[in-house]
């Protein structure tokens, strides 16, 4: 039996309200430890955070109310507290022994979120290098 098995990490950002971050920050929850690698220079506060395992977003209190939902709901929240001009990444690439590798991004900016997976690019990418737009393959067993 093979179990998932994931780092991740985000870029640095900044935010527009801290105390807000620290609240969203605070709902955050993995199987390892979350890592805050957070920093202040010339005055500015930059974010960032990364866990030896998948970072989930708890929805309330840890409690009976609370939904476990992933990461892109915390990037919904956070994307309406980032500056103009800045982007919240998060990355994260797991595997399951060699019956696959999933690596994926979601990039939050103030007025969207994108989901970015490696698998759909990659196919994209070869689809267009072999000018085949229904070529396919498998990625994994």
């Amino acid at each position: 039996m093979a179990n998932y098995m994931a780092v991740s990490r985000t870029n640095y950002f900044q935010v527009t309200d801290e105390k807000k971050y620290e609240a969203l920050f605070g709902n955050l929850a993995s199987e390892d430890n979350i890592h805050d690698f957070s920093f202040t220079k010339d005055g500015k506060t930059y974010h960032g955070f990364g866990s030896y395992g998948g970072i989930e977003f708890c929805t309330g209190p840890d409690d009976e109310d609370s939904d476990i939902v992933g990461i892109e709901a915390f990037a919904e929240k956070l994307k309406e507290i980032l500056p103009e001009n800045e982007a919240f990444i998060y990355q994260e690439i797991g595997n399951e022994k060699l019956r696959y590798i999933v690596a994926y991004s979601v990039i939050a900016t103030r007025e969207e979120v994108k989901f970015v997976n490696l698998d759909n690019e990659t196919i994209t990418c070869a689809r267009k290098l072999l000018n085949n737009p229904k070529w396919n393959t498998t990625l994994s067993y």
